[in-house]
């Protein structure tokens, strides 16, 4: 996450630097920061460092000024800061052409006011850079899901500070179609708050290919309904924040079961990449899923496709059939049914059709399953073999 000189102006004391020269380069990014009072250390300097000087000696020479703004621009230097009130148009003129930023540094701050907070900060940003590379290297491991690289995991994992027996979960967002346009700094950023807001406590979080992974640390053994409820919020702050700042990127989240013991880590991240395969599969429309909700679906994946096959068509032949020759959607109102709870009127909120047209629907369905639709068991095997039709790809 580079710094610009634009974040850069907004830190204390710099934000007091007032920008008179090459707005448009704002953008340019700030490695390192130097100063000096003579003119002839150009040759010393580095592309992408903010150069600070009192500009005493350009007083009596403002061409020095001129072929120094033109020097720092030929080396791709990030900008100059100079401690000057009077600075010449035609430097300026030169800085706005060159797209170097022209930083006017107060009267009463010295160089070491602006240096000082500027060297903090990017000894915090290299600190940060580095812990989001090691992040990386642990959430990639995770993912390869490699039993040999145990042990490098479990040894990566505690030097970021995850605790043996502390209690995990993972939540996984997967990008689709131009993940790469999304903001991922941005988006880590905003992570980082909504996680210190919800004091979820220590967590690690970073991209791997088109993938954000989060892992939530429970050290304190809260009450797992507890960390369940932190992470689906977290997950809906995620999610919120896609739609609102990159409403074009199609994304999914999961969430995995909470587990003790830094060695489930990769279990909870492989349940939270199964909820999103398996809930985009049963439940389209949705962003969210958890496996905790989908673990029962799950289990038909370890089912042969001809076992699941036969066992749709033992429960749903009838309507399917019956859809097929009339061009009725007998079998999708069947499926919003279940899910609303066996409730009409949310049945037909949901189809976007009139609610009379909804019960002549379930008095055909009824009809034609020979089966008033109450018993219990029976809704199970119905909403079980729509299940399975889902997984097989036959809707």
């Amino acid at each position: 996450m580079k710094l610009t000189v634009a974040k850069a102006l907004e830190i204390p004391s710099v934000s007091e630097c007032k920008v008179i020269g090459g707005k448009s380069g704002l953008s340019r990014p700030v490695d390192s920061v130097n100063s000096f009072d003579a003119p002839d250390v150009v040759s010393w300097l580095k592309p992408n460092e903010l150069v600070l000087t009192t500009g005493y000696v350009f007083n009596s020479n403002p061409d020095l000024l001129l072929k120094l703004v033109e020097e720092l621009a030929a080396k791709g230097c990030a900008g100059l800061g100079i401690k000057s009130e009077t600075i010449p148009d035609s430097v300026i003129r030169l800085a706005d052409s060159a797209n170097l930023p022209l930083l006017r540094i107060p009267e009463q701050f010295s160089l070491a006011d602006i240096m000082t907070p500027l060297l903090r900060e990017l000894v915090a940003r290299q600190k940060q850079n580095e812990n989001f590379h090691k992040n990386t290297q642990l959430l990639s491991r995770i993912i390869s899901g490699n039993p040999s690289d145990f042990e490098i995991f479990t040894q990566e994992a505690k030097s970021l500070g995850l605790s043996r027996n502390s209690g995990y979960m993972c939540i996984l967002l997967k990008l689709f179609g131009h993940g790469g346009k999304i903001g991922r700094s941005q988006l880590l950023l905003h992570t980082e708050q909504m996680v210190c807001h919800l004091g979820i406590g220590n967590s690690i979080y970073g991209w791997v290919h088109s993938d954000m992974i989060l892992i939530l640390e429970n050290k304190n053994q809260i009450n797992e309904n507890q960390i369940n409820a932190k992470a689906y919020r977290l997950s809906e702050e995620l999610d919120e924040f896609i739609l609102e700042q990159y409403p074009g990127i199609k994304h999914s989240i999961g969430i995995g079961n909470h587990h003790i013991g830094i060695d489930q880590i990769t279990r909870s991240f492989s349940e939270a990449s199964k909820a999103i395969h398996i809930g985009n599969c049963v439940e389209t429309g949705k962003r969210m899923f958890s496996f905790k909700e989908m673990e029962a679906i799950s289990l038909l994946q370890y089912s042969p496709p001809e076992v699941l096959e036969d066992y749709v068509f033992r429960c749903l032949s009838p309507l399917l059939v019956h859809d097929q020759t009339h061009n009725t959607e007998l079998v999708r109102t069947l499926d919003v049914f279940l899910h609303s709870l066996l409730r009409p009127a949310e049945t037909a909120r949901a189809l976007g059709i009139h609610r009379n047209t909804v019960h002549f629907r379930l008095n055909c369905i009824k009809d034609i399953l020979e089966n008033d639709l109450i018993e219990s068991a029976y809704l199970f095997r119905l909403q079980l073999a729509l299940y399975a039709m889902k997984l097989l790809g036959k809707t």
